[in-house]
Protein backbone atom coordinates (compact mmCIF):
# COMPACT_ATOMS: atom_id res chain seq x y z
CA UNK A 1 0.00 0.00 0.00
CA UNK A 2 1.46 3.34 -1.04
CA UNK A 3 2.39 5.33 1.97
CA UNK A 4 0.10 8.43 3.00
CA UNK A 5 1.29 11.91 2.75
CA UNK A 6 0.96 13.74 5.92
CA UNK A 7 0.34 17.49 5.64
CA UNK A 8 -0.66 20.05 8.54
CA UNK A 9 -4.49 21.91 7.81
CA UNK A 10 -3.80 25.21 8.91
CA UNK A 11 -7.89 26.37 10.12
CA UNK A 12 -9.36 29.83 9.70
CA UNK A 13 -11.02 31.22 12.37
CA UNK A 14 -13.32 33.46 11.22
CA UNK A 15 -14.97 31.10 8.45
CA UNK A 16 -14.70 28.01 10.49
CA UNK A 17 -13.18 25.46 7.71
CA UNK A 18 -9.66 24.87 7.06
CA UNK A 19 -7.73 26.84 4.58
CA UNK A 20 -6.95 25.42 1.41
CA UNK A 21 -3.79 23.27 0.73
CA UNK A 22 -1.65 26.14 -1.66
CA UNK A 23 1.17 24.21 -1.88
CA UNK A 24 1.48 23.30 -5.78
CA UNK A 25 4.03 20.09 -5.36
CA UNK A 26 2.11 18.96 -2.04
CA UNK A 27 -0.85 18.83 -4.34
CA UNK A 28 0.89 17.56 -7.31
CA UNK A 29 2.37 14.63 -5.27
CA UNK A 30 -1.16 13.85 -3.87
CA UNK A 31 -2.80 13.95 -7.14
CA UNK A 32 -0.62 11.73 -8.59
CA UNK A 33 -1.51 8.82 -6.52
CA UNK A 34 -5.02 9.36 -7.17
CA UNK A 35 -5.37 8.55 -10.65
CA UNK A 36 -5.95 4.98 -9.89
CA UNK A 37 -9.21 5.89 -7.72
CA UNK A 38 -10.01 8.39 -10.45
CA UNK A 39 -10.52 6.20 -13.48
CA UNK A 40 -12.06 3.60 -10.47
CA UNK A 41 -14.71 6.26 -9.55
CA UNK A 42 -15.34 7.35 -13.35
CA UNK A 43 -15.89 3.57 -14.84
CA UNK A 44 -18.34 2.24 -11.22
CA UNK A 45 -20.60 5.76 -12.44
CA UNK A 46 -20.53 5.05 -16.31
CA UNK A 47 -21.73 1.40 -15.88
CA UNK A 48 -24.69 2.17 -13.18
CA UNK A 49 -25.75 5.02 -15.43
CA UNK A 50 -28.82 2.52 -16.31
CA UNK A 51 -29.58 2.06 -12.73
CA UNK A 52 -29.52 5.34 -12.20
CA UNK A 53 -31.78 7.11 -14.37
CA UNK A 54 -34.08 4.66 -14.16
CA UNK A 55 -34.04 4.96 -9.97
CA UNK A 56 -33.85 9.20 -10.98
CA UNK A 57 -37.51 8.70 -12.66
CA UNK A 58 -38.71 6.18 -10.22
CA UNK A 59 -37.32 7.06 -7.32
CA UNK A 60 -40.36 4.82 -5.27
CA UNK A 61 -40.64 6.19 -1.17
CA UNK A 62 -37.91 8.08 0.68
CA UNK A 63 -38.11 8.78 4.32
CA UNK A 64 -39.14 12.13 4.30
CA UNK A 65 -40.80 14.55 6.71
CA UNK A 66 -44.75 15.48 6.68
CA UNK A 67 -44.64 18.93 7.76
CA UNK A 68 -42.16 21.41 6.52
CA UNK A 69 -41.36 22.52 10.23
CA UNK A 70 -40.11 19.12 10.98
CA UNK A 71 -37.66 19.13 8.07
CA UNK A 72 -35.88 22.19 9.78
CA UNK A 73 -32.28 21.73 11.12
CA UNK A 74 -29.54 23.91 12.29
CA UNK A 75 -25.66 23.16 12.48
CA UNK A 76 -23.79 23.89 15.70
CA UNK A 77 -19.92 24.72 16.31
CA UNK A 78 -18.72 24.70 20.33
CA UNK A 79 -16.59 27.81 18.77
CA UNK A 80 -19.35 29.95 18.47
CA UNK A 81 -21.15 31.04 21.15
CA UNK A 82 -21.64 29.76 24.73
CA UNK A 83 -24.06 26.83 25.55
CA UNK A 84 -26.34 28.69 27.56
CA UNK A 85 -26.39 31.56 24.66
CA UNK A 86 -27.06 28.49 22.05
CA UNK A 87 -29.74 27.36 23.87
CA UNK A 88 -31.67 30.46 24.29
CA UNK A 89 -31.66 31.02 20.30
CA UNK A 90 -32.75 27.52 19.53
CA UNK A 91 -35.49 27.92 21.74
CA UNK A 92 -36.88 31.53 20.28
CA UNK A 93 -36.08 29.97 16.63
CA UNK A 94 -38.84 26.89 18.11
CA UNK A 95 -36.57 24.08 18.64
CA UNK A 96 -35.54 22.89 15.32
CA UNK A 97 -33.46 19.64 15.04
CA UNK A 98 -29.91 19.98 15.87
CA UNK A 99 -26.44 18.27 14.30
CA UNK A 100 -23.32 19.61 15.86
CA UNK A 101 -20.16 19.44 13.84
CA UNK A 102 -17.48 17.66 16.08
CA UNK A 103 -13.83 17.47 14.57
CA UNK A 104 -11.16 15.02 15.74
CA UNK A 105 -8.69 17.21 16.85
CA UNK A 106 -11.32 18.37 19.35
CA UNK A 107 -10.51 15.30 21.42
CA UNK A 108 -9.48 16.89 24.64
CA UNK A 109 -12.95 18.86 24.52
CA UNK A 110 -15.50 16.42 24.81
CA UNK A 111 -16.67 17.47 28.20
CA UNK A 112 -17.66 21.01 26.59
CA UNK A 113 -19.64 18.90 23.76
CA UNK A 114 -21.07 17.29 26.55
CA UNK A 115 -22.78 20.43 28.29
CA UNK A 116 -23.58 21.52 25.14
CA UNK A 117 -25.83 18.61 24.08
CA UNK A 118 -26.78 18.40 28.24
CA UNK A 119 -28.47 22.50 27.06
CA UNK A 120 -30.22 22.00 23.98
CA UNK A 121 -33.54 21.91 23.31
CA UNK A 122 -33.88 20.45 20.18
CA UNK A 123 -36.50 18.13 18.17
CA UNK A 124 -33.58 15.49 17.65
CA UNK A 125 -29.61 15.66 18.27
CA UNK A 126 -27.26 14.48 15.58
CA UNK A 127 -23.48 15.00 15.36
CA UNK A 128 -21.38 14.96 12.42
CA UNK A 129 -17.59 13.51 12.91
CA UNK A 130 -14.97 15.50 11.32
CA UNK A 131 -11.89 14.02 10.15
CA UNK A 132 -7.85 15.35 9.62
CA UNK A 133 -5.33 14.10 7.76
CA UNK A 134 -4.06 12.64 10.77
CA UNK A 135 -7.11 10.33 10.41
CA UNK A 136 -6.11 9.05 6.99
CA UNK A 137 -2.68 8.57 7.96
CA UNK A 138 -3.44 6.83 11.27
CA UNK A 139 -6.42 4.73 11.14
CA UNK A 140 -5.80 3.64 14.91
CA UNK A 141 -6.22 7.38 16.33
CA UNK A 142 -9.32 7.60 14.07
CA UNK A 143 -10.73 4.81 15.54
CA UNK A 144 -9.95 5.61 18.76
CA UNK A 145 -11.40 9.00 17.68
CA UNK A 146 -14.50 8.21 16.83
CA UNK A 147 -15.03 5.77 19.37
CA UNK A 148 -14.42 8.19 22.24
CA UNK A 149 -17.07 11.08 20.27
CA UNK A 150 -19.67 7.81 20.34
CA UNK A 151 -19.50 7.25 23.45
CA UNK A 152 -19.78 10.84 24.81
CA UNK A 153 -22.75 11.74 22.69
CA UNK A 154 -24.93 8.14 22.78
CA UNK A 155 -26.50 9.54 25.98
CA UNK A 156 -28.04 12.40 23.75
CA UNK A 157 -27.42 12.06 19.46
CA UNK A 158 -29.78 9.25 17.36
CA UNK A 159 -27.34 10.02 14.50
CA UNK A 160 -24.15 10.08 13.08
CA UNK A 161 -22.51 11.98 9.65
CA UNK A 162 -19.38 10.10 9.33
CA UNK A 163 -16.67 12.24 7.73
CA UNK A 164 -17.02 16.05 6.17
CA UNK A 165 -16.52 17.28 2.87
CA UNK A 166 -14.74 14.39 1.95
CA UNK A 167 -14.14 15.43 -1.73
CA UNK A 168 -12.14 18.53 -0.66
CA UNK A 169 -8.28 18.35 -0.03
CA UNK A 170 -8.51 20.74 2.54
CA UNK A 171 -10.39 18.84 4.94
CA UNK A 172 -8.28 15.59 4.65
CA UNK A 173 -8.74 13.17 1.92
CA UNK A 174 -7.03 13.60 -1.02
CA UNK A 175 -9.42 10.85 -3.26
CA UNK A 176 -12.60 9.06 -2.26
CA UNK A 177 -10.70 5.88 -1.60
CA UNK A 178 -9.09 7.77 1.34
CA UNK A 179 -12.68 7.99 2.66
CA UNK A 180 -13.39 4.54 2.00
CA UNK A 181 -10.47 3.39 3.71
CA UNK A 182 -11.74 5.36 6.61
CA UNK A 183 -15.40 4.08 6.57
CA UNK A 184 -14.11 0.26 6.47
CA UNK A 185 -12.13 0.67 9.49
CA UNK A 186 -15.66 1.40 11.42
CA UNK A 187 -17.11 -2.41 10.78
CA UNK A 188 -16.94 -3.24 14.28
CA UNK A 189 -18.00 0.15 15.86
CA UNK A 190 -21.01 0.04 13.87
CA UNK A 191 -21.88 -2.91 15.50
CA UNK A 192 -20.83 -1.56 19.14
CA UNK A 193 -23.03 1.67 18.48
CA UNK A 194 -26.08 0.42 16.94
CA UNK A 195 -28.06 2.42 18.39
CA UNK A 196 -27.52 5.18 16.05
CA UNK A 197 -28.28 6.02 12.38
CA UNK A 198 -24.92 5.97 10.50
CA UNK A 199 -24.75 8.74 7.65
CA UNK A 200 -22.61 9.07 5.01
CA UNK A 201 -20.65 10.28 2.98
CA UNK A 202 -20.74 14.16 3.42
CA UNK A 203 -19.66 15.24 -0.31
CA UNK A 204 -19.51 18.95 -0.50
CA UNK A 205 -21.47 20.61 -3.52
CA UNK A 206 -22.95 18.51 -6.32
CA UNK A 207 -20.61 15.61 -7.59
CA UNK A 208 -22.41 12.91 -8.32
CA UNK A 209 -19.46 10.83 -9.39
CA UNK A 210 -17.71 11.21 -5.94
CA UNK A 211 -21.40 10.58 -4.92
CA UNK A 212 -21.82 7.31 -6.06
CA UNK A 213 -18.11 6.13 -5.58
CA UNK A 214 -18.41 7.05 -1.46
CA UNK A 215 -21.69 5.44 -1.01
CA UNK A 216 -20.57 2.01 -1.97
CA UNK A 217 -17.96 1.25 0.89
CA UNK A 218 -19.65 -0.96 3.04
CA UNK A 219 -20.03 -4.14 1.48
CA UNK A 220 -22.97 -6.09 2.47
CA UNK A 221 -23.88 -3.23 4.98
CA UNK A 222 -26.45 -0.18 4.07
CA UNK A 223 -25.70 3.07 5.14
CA UNK A 224 -28.69 4.07 7.26
CA UNK A 225 -29.11 7.33 5.39
CA UNK A 226 -26.80 9.65 2.84
CA UNK A 227 -25.73 12.97 4.10
CA UNK A 228 -25.14 15.59 1.28
CA UNK A 229 -23.83 18.75 1.90
CA UNK A 230 -25.51 19.85 -1.14
CA UNK A 231 -24.38 23.26 -1.37
CA UNK A 232 -25.98 25.77 -4.21
CA UNK A 233 -24.59 28.84 -3.55
CA UNK A 234 -22.50 29.28 -6.53
CA UNK A 235 -26.03 29.54 -8.30
CA UNK A 236 -27.61 31.84 -6.48
CA UNK A 237 -31.17 30.80 -6.18
CA UNK A 238 -31.88 26.90 -5.81
CA UNK A 239 -34.27 27.27 -8.56
CA UNK A 240 -30.94 28.37 -10.83
CA UNK A 241 -29.68 25.46 -12.72
CA UNK A 242 -26.34 23.75 -13.15
CA UNK A 243 -25.09 22.17 -16.62
CA UNK A 244 -28.55 23.19 -17.55
CA UNK A 245 -31.01 20.89 -15.99
CA UNK A 246 -30.23 20.86 -12.17
CA UNK A 247 -31.46 23.01 -9.81
CA UNK A 248 -31.61 22.09 -5.98
CA UNK A 249 -34.85 19.70 -6.09
CA UNK A 250 -32.98 17.78 -8.93
CA UNK A 251 -29.73 17.61 -7.46
CA UNK A 252 -31.85 16.09 -3.96
CA UNK A 253 -33.56 13.93 -6.92
CA UNK A 254 -30.45 12.69 -8.28
CA UNK A 255 -28.20 12.16 -4.76
CA UNK A 256 -31.12 10.09 -3.81
CA UNK A 257 -31.06 8.07 -7.28
CA UNK A 258 -27.22 7.63 -7.02
CA UNK A 259 -27.99 6.41 -3.55
CA UNK A 260 -30.66 3.78 -4.37
CA UNK A 261 -27.69 2.88 -7.23
CA UNK A 262 -24.79 2.18 -5.15
CA UNK A 263 -27.14 -0.12 -3.40
CA UNK A 264 -25.62 0.86 -0.08
CA UNK A 265 -28.03 3.12 2.27
CA UNK A 266 -32.08 2.76 3.06
CA UNK A 267 -33.86 5.58 1.88
CA UNK A 268 -33.03 8.48 3.35
CA UNK A 269 -31.50 11.84 2.50
CA UNK A 270 -29.88 14.28 4.89
CA UNK A 271 -28.56 17.84 3.48
CA UNK A 272 -26.41 18.57 6.17
CA UNK A 273 -24.88 21.70 5.24
CA UNK A 274 -26.35 24.48 3.62
CA UNK A 275 -25.55 28.43 3.29
CA UNK A 276 -25.03 31.59 1.33
CA UNK A 277 -21.73 33.70 1.89
CA UNK A 278 -22.79 37.53 2.49
CA UNK A 279 -21.45 40.32 0.50
CA UNK A 280 -18.53 42.68 2.14
CA UNK A 281 -17.80 40.40 5.06
CA UNK A 282 -13.89 39.53 3.99
CA UNK A 283 -12.86 37.18 5.78
CA UNK A 284 -15.80 35.88 7.40
CA UNK A 285 -17.27 34.94 4.50
CA UNK A 286 -16.41 31.18 3.35
CA UNK A 287 -16.14 32.44 0.09
CA UNK A 288 -15.60 35.37 -2.12
CA UNK A 289 -17.02 36.88 -5.64
CA UNK A 290 -19.95 36.74 -7.41
CA UNK A 291 -21.74 33.62 -4.70
CA UNK A 292 -22.04 36.59 -2.07
CA UNK A 293 -25.33 37.45 -1.40
CA UNK A 294 -27.19 39.66 0.40
CA UNK A 295 -28.70 38.50 3.43
CA UNK A 296 -32.53 39.51 2.49
CA UNK A 297 -31.26 37.22 -0.26
CA UNK A 298 -29.93 34.63 1.50
CA UNK A 299 -32.98 34.25 3.00
CA UNK A 300 -35.12 33.75 0.57
CA UNK A 301 -32.93 31.74 -1.04
CA UNK A 302 -33.25 29.56 2.07
CA UNK A 303 -36.95 29.62 2.14
CA UNK A 304 -36.95 28.38 -1.26
CA UNK A 305 -34.42 25.85 -0.37
CA UNK A 306 -36.73 24.46 2.52
CA UNK A 307 -39.78 24.51 0.36
CA UNK A 308 -38.29 22.68 -2.51
CA UNK A 309 -36.48 20.09 -1.14
CA UNK A 310 -39.57 19.37 1.24
CA UNK A 311 -42.03 19.20 -1.88
CA UNK A 312 -39.79 16.28 -3.76
CA UNK A 313 -41.11 13.91 -1.20
CA UNK A 314 -37.19 12.71 -0.92
CA UNK A 315 -35.36 14.93 1.61
CA UNK A 316 -35.93 14.02 5.54
CA UNK A 317 -33.71 16.82 6.72
CA UNK A 318 -32.40 20.21 6.24
CA UNK A 319 -29.50 21.61 8.26
CA UNK A 320 -28.92 25.71 7.99
CA UNK A 321 -24.82 25.82 8.79
CA UNK A 322 -24.53 27.40 10.98
CA UNK A 323 -26.63 29.07 14.03
CA UNK A 324 -23.78 31.97 15.00
CA UNK A 325 -21.72 32.89 11.86
CA UNK A 326 -21.00 36.48 10.57
CA UNK A 327 -20.66 35.83 7.02
CA UNK A 328 -22.88 33.32 6.54
CA UNK A 329 -25.69 31.65 8.70
CA UNK A 330 -28.57 32.75 10.98
CA UNK A 331 -27.24 34.99 13.76
CA UNK A 332 -24.42 37.99 13.96
CA UNK A 333 -21.96 37.61 16.94
CA UNK A 334 -20.18 40.68 16.30
CA UNK A 335 -19.58 42.64 19.35
CA UNK A 336 -21.23 40.38 21.32
CA UNK A 337 -24.56 41.61 19.74
CA UNK A 338 -26.17 38.15 17.98
CA UNK A 339 -28.42 39.84 16.09
CA UNK A 340 -30.33 38.05 14.36
CA UNK A 341 -30.26 38.20 10.54
CA UNK A 342 -32.95 37.70 8.01
CA UNK A 343 -32.11 34.09 7.75
CA UNK A 344 -33.17 33.59 11.24
CA UNK A 345 -36.51 35.61 11.29
CA UNK A 346 -37.53 33.47 8.01
CA UNK A 347 -36.50 29.74 9.71
CA UNK A 348 -38.55 30.63 12.90
CA UNK A 349 -41.64 31.17 10.72
CA UNK A 350 -41.22 28.14 8.76
CA UNK A 351 -40.98 26.55 12.22
CA UNK A 352 -44.58 28.04 12.87
CA UNK A 353 -45.86 26.36 9.86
Amino acid sequence: MREKVFYDQAWHDTSDQPLPVRDPELRRSLRAGAWREYGRTAARLTLAVPNIVARYCFPGTWTHSTTLADTIGVGLSIDRGEPERIADMLEELGRPHVLVRIPVWHRNQLDTYLRLLEMLPARSISIGIAQDRGSICSLPQWQNDVRSILECCRPFAEAVQIGQAINRLKWGCAHVGEYGELIRSLTDLREEFSSYKWLGSSVLDFEPAATHRSLRWQPGRAWDGIAAGLYVDRRGSPRSTQWGLFNAARKARLIAALGCAAGTTHKRLWVTEVNWPLQNMGEWAPAAGSCCVSEADAARYLRQYYEDLHATGLVERIYTWQLIARGYGLCDDAEGNYRRKPAFLTLQKLMGQ
